[in-house]
């Protein structure tokens, strides 16, 4: 194995259920991480599943990054009758059912033949759940793993089911409860968790863990370097519209928040963005010259630019507000309710505003379209916040440290 300055890199295979990228939340931390482990000379292999759905040059760019090498397998496709009966009798949602059949776990194996990594680390309960059956294995070799647990994934199905139609919420019930004892299994299972935020660590401390640790989501502030706030009273949404909690914020806010906020500033505008728009929010967009609906945008960077304060007015969820990150990087001022600034330990201050009703969403809103120059003073602040606190390379170090700490016995015992 190639060695930096003297020192022998570690191994680490990482498994995820989707191509770690630059687009989304779960890809993006998965990319940024893998990114800065190779940065500091780590050997990674990247075991994911390749779909329709994944960015065109996704893959080019992870296997660009020094150190890193990728294997695919193809997205595995199950009937209508596969998923019914999985979900009857296994008690999950269908897409882990679709993970486990991918031939993930199987990749896995052919590659152990060879080799064995330091680090396995699977991405969420997904990646647990698609390769649970090989990690015996990989422990009886000695190899260490790593569970990066992104949300407590129960609490989200939770969140979602609330926002659901009658069947889809039934047939949520029926499963929430494997879910969480899956979910709860794993996380016992594991040498070490990550949770993203202080919230969900707590979740997973008071299971009894054996060991967790906090590494938060960041955000790529090159990436995010934008200029001065434009003139206009512009205002942006971020959010795709499959996550059921982002349909009911951007509601929430047309119905109760946007007639206020024209009523004081008449020529203010809202950019929505995000993939699978609802055609309620398509019909809305085409009948009020204030809303525009631009569905899914590769490069949010020119909107941003153009817009003057963000918006994150979520009523429910669980996990960390990547979305924040990425308003507070591009240093424009953000409004948000206390679910929409989830998992940052944000309060109303110097960096962000956080509301919790209508007319103060509004109130707030309307003042920073007016000031100009307190808007860019908040954005100001924003932007030297996630410098301060938020960004990928010392993210990055923080696991390479947890790494450390959770090699640390065996390597004594070598020496």
């Amino acid at each position: 194995m190639k060695t930096v300055g003297g020192i022998q890199p570690k191994s680490v295979w990482v498994v995820s259920t989707e191509v770690p990228s630059l687009r989304g939340g779960t890809p993006v931390r998965n990319f940024n991480l893998i990114k800065r482990l190779s940065q500091l000379g780590y050997v990674v292999r990247v075991f994911c599943i390749e779909d329709d759905h994944n960015p065109d040059d996704a893959l080019a760019k992870l296997r660009a990054l020094p150190g890193v090498a990728v294997t695919t397998v193809p997205a595995h496709r199950l009937s209508r009758w596969q998923l019914a009966m999985g979900v009857m009798l296994r008690r999950v949602p269908p897409y882990m059912l679709a993970y486990r059949r991918s031939g993930l776990e199987g990749a896995l194996a052919a590659a152990l033949g060879g080799q064995q990594p330091e680090i396995l680390q699977l991405e969420q309960l997904n990646a647990y759940y698609a390769v649970a059956g090989l990690l015996p294995e990989f422990r009886r070799r000695g190899s260490k793993v790593v569970l990066d647990a992104h949300n407590v994934e129960h609490h989200v199905l939770k969140a979602s089911l609330e926002l659901s139609g009658f069947v889809r919420r039934l047939v949520g019930l029926y499963i929430l409860p494997h879910v969480q004892a899956v979910e709860d299994r794993a996380a016992l299972d594991v040498d070490i968790l990550l949770a993203c935020s202080d919230q969900d660590l707590r979740y997973f401390e008071a299971l009894g863990c054996k060991d967790s640790v906090k590494i938060a989501n960041g955000v790529d502030l090159d990436y995010f370097a934008i200029s001065e706030l434009p003139a206009g009273p512009s205002l942006v949404f971020m959010g795709g519209m499959k996550y059921p909690p982002n349909e009911e914020a951007i509601r929430w806010y047309l119905d109760y928040v946007h007639p206020l906020v024209l009523a004081e500033v008449p020529g203010a505008q809202l950019t929505i963005i995000g993939s699978n728009p609802p055609a309620w929010l398509r019909r809305r967009s085409g009948q009020d010259a204030s809303i525009i609906c631009g569905g899914y945008v590769d490069d949010v960077r020119h909107i941003l630019k153009a817009s003057m304060v963000c918006i994150s007015p979520v009523l429910h969820g669980s996990g960390t507000s990547l979305k924040v990150l990425e308003y507070m990087a591009s240093a424009r001022p953000v409004v948000a309710t206390p679910v929409g600034a989830r998992g940052l330990g944000l309060a109303t201050g110097g960096q962000i505003i956080i509301a919790n009703e209508a007319h103060a969403f509004a109130q707030s809103v309307t003042s920073l379209l007016r000031d100009r120059s307190a808007a860019g003073e908040m954005g100001g602040q924003a932007r030297r916040h996630v410098e301060q606190h938020y960004s990928w390379s010392s993210i990055g170090d923080s696991l390479a440290h947890s790494y450390d700490t959770l090699l640390a016995p065996v390597e004594a015992l070598g020496t």
